[in-house]
């Protein structure tokens, strides 16, 4: 997840969640939300390229594919299974559904203490993941000797992964 970013004028960059100059990246499995470019319009874009390539699926990209910006001849791959393109119309580039951005203190700028973690129970992005793009836990985190399953854990400890029963699983597997 890269939420709230923001990238002033004075750095010269592009791209309020993501900037890639003549490199190439996967995004997947992904939130770029509420980024912001002041050298951009505002929220956006998620996704700023100056050459070279990019592939983003299974993402819920703010603005959708009319949110990122291309020059000098990128190759942007779009899809498959973006939030956007496999939810009804009405959920098109939903709000993730994050569950407190500003934290208790209710200050956005104070990052400590929001909670990027989305909801369970009615997030667009639940259950709509690669579980086959996720990393492999290569350093055994949870110390079980079992070092090709998934990363178990996010970076603040918490359970990578989880079921959400009010929502159908449309990822990739099921």
């Amino acid at each position: 997840t890269i939420a709230d970013n923001n990238v002033p004028v004075s750095t010269g960059a592009y791209g309020g969640g993501v900037g890639l100059k003549d490199s190439a990246a996967l995004i997947t499995n992904s939130i770029l939300w509420g980024n912001e470019a002041q050298s951009q319009p505002t929220n956006g874009p998620q996704l700023a390229m100056s050459g070279g390539s990019a592939t983003v699926r299974y993402t819920d990209a703010q603005g959708g594919f009319e949110a990122t910006s291309r020059r000098f001849g990128p190759t942007l791959n779009w899809g498959p299974a973006n939030i956007g393109e496999i939810l009804p119309p009405t959920f098109e580039h939903h709000d993730p559904g994050f569950v407190d951005t500003d934290g208790p203190d209710n200050n956005p700028d104070t990052w400590a203490d929001n909670d990027y973690r989305v909801t369970i129970g009615g997030s667009p992005v639940n259950d709509v993941g690669n579980n086959l793009d996720l990393a492999t836990d290569v350093a055994d985190l949870d110390a079980d000797l079992d070092f090709v399953e998934v990363v178990p854990y996010d970076l603040k400890g918490a359970t990578r992964r989880g079921d959400d029963p009010d929502t159908a699983a449309t990822g990739l597997p099921a």
